[in-house]
């Protein structure tokens, strides 16, 4: 259950929701969750959603609708939440997804040694991303999500 934000209607100018909806057992309480969000921003205002969508430690790979963290399954949630222009970016590449399979597949798993694949697969992403064959392609291996929407 979501109860409602202790906030006044059309008071926010942004509602940053971040790796939360990976968290939800329930779809109807995430759509609760955004339609909250959207009756707290002013017109104009903007929700803006990261979420992860490939890790594998992360509560959202036993969800039964592991739908709604693909960029589709997040377009319409925020859809039916009445929200528009609606923007869903690749978080990571590559490289961010190679290291996460290692770091993920590694017995232990030492936090030290996950922290170090996590921060070394993003660097690599970032250092890719300004040569021109990673540049010009769209990532077809990526690690989250960074979704904007805007209330009409």
């Amino acid at each position: 259950r979501v109860p409602p934000l202790p906030l006044p209607d059309a008071s926010q100018d942004v509602v940053l929701v971040s790796m939360v909806l990976m968290y939800f057992d329930d779809p109807d309480a995430v759509a609760n969750l955004l339609r909250e969000s959207r009756r707290i921003l002013v017109p104009g205002g903007h929700v803006v959603l990261v979420e992860p969508f490939l890790y594998a430690d992360t509560p959202h790979r036993d969800l039964p609708d592991r739908q709604r963290l693909t960029a589709d399954g997040l377009s319409a949630l925020l859809a039916g939440a009445g929200f528009a222009d609606i923007r869903v970016e690749k978080l990571g590449g590559v490289f961010g997804f190679l290291c996460t399979l290692l770091r993920d597949l590694l017995p232990a798993r030492p936090a030290l040694v996950r922290a170090a694949l996590t921060a070394l697969g993003l660097r690599l992403d970032r250092l890719a991303s300004g040569v021109g064959y990673f540049r010009r392609r769209d990532a077809r291996y990526y690690a989250g999500h960074f979704t904007t929407a805007r209330r009409p």
